[in-house]
């Protein structure tokens, strides 16, 4: 397991980072790290694949809220190619808060419970912070209404949720 301090170069999805740590000798390490136990809508890949709804939204949230900034951090594992793991940014008042938990809350993303068996996707979950679990209900959030804006996303989001 990897861990320790970075910088957040980039935001490629609205659940994946770049870190880029501090260079010794050489070119400073990069890291590619997807956040466990969430899913953010997907971006499109390829010429005629379709993003899910408030997909670019959900990446500018995660780019506003951790563009170069410091961020500590814990690869969990890897698969496909992909390390899977946990970040911690510091907010205003001045304790760690996972990322993840971050996003859930705002409704950017949805909580995954651990996999079972299974693959693909379900690989992102494995390791799910059980602050994220615990505390986000584990139901999509369905930013898609017809006519809603980013404002009315983000109010029904925090606002809380009532039982079915």
């Amino acid at each position: 397991m990897t861990s320790g301090f970075a910088t957040v170069k980039g935001v490629t999805s609205g659940d994946t980072l770049l870190l880029v740590g501090r260079a010794a000798a050489g070119p400073p390490p990069e890291l590619q790290l997807t956040l466990s136990g969430v899913a953010a809508p997907r971006l499109a890949k390829g010429s005629n694949a379709v993003d899910e709804p408030f997909a670019w939204a959900a990446r500018d949230f995660l780019r506003r809220l951790a563009l170069g900034k410091a961020v500590s951090f814990r690869v969990d594992g890897e698969a496909a190619g992909r390390s899977f793991g946990a970040a911690w940014l510091k907010t205003g008042a001045g304790e760690p808060e996972s990322l993840a938990l971050l996003l859930a809350r705002a409704g950017w993303c949805r909580a995954q419970a651990p996999a079972k068996g299974g693959g693909g996707d379900d690989e992102a979950a494995e390791n799910a912070p059980a602050e994220v679990v615990r505390e986000v209900a584990l139901e999509p959030v369905s930013p898609s209404r017809a006519g809603e804006t980013y404002e009315q996303h983000l109010a029904r989001a925090r606002s809380p949720r009532r039982p079915p």
